[in-house]
C-alpha cells in the first residue's frame, strides 16, 4: 500500500524522501518508529539515527511510504 501522509503512517511502514531537486522522487528511505518517528542511515553523521516526521526538514521533503505488511 503507498502512503501519501505522515498522519497515515504506521509503525515498521517503509518511509521515502526526496532529499535532491532532481527528476525522481526518492533519494533517501528509512523505517517508521511510531510516534512521528522513523530511523535512517545519515550521510552526514555517518552512522544509522532516529529522525522526526512531525515538523522540519524530514517532513517537507517527505514523498510517501509503502506499508509492507498490514
Amino acid at each position: 500500500t503507498k502512503i501519501s501522509s505522515v498522519s497515515s503512517l504506521k509503525r515498521g511502514d517503509l518511509v521515502y524522501f526526496n532529499t535532491i531537486s532532481d527528476s525522481d522522487l526518492s533519494d533517501h528511505a528509512g523505517i517508521y518508529l511510531g510516534a512521528g518517528f522513523f530511523m535512517h542511515a545519515s550521510s552526514g553523521q555517518k552512522k544509522v539515527v532516529i529522525s522526526t516526521l512531525a515538523s522540519g526538514y524530514y517532513n517537507r521533503v517527505f514523498s510517501w511510504g509503502r506499508r509492507v505488511f498490514d
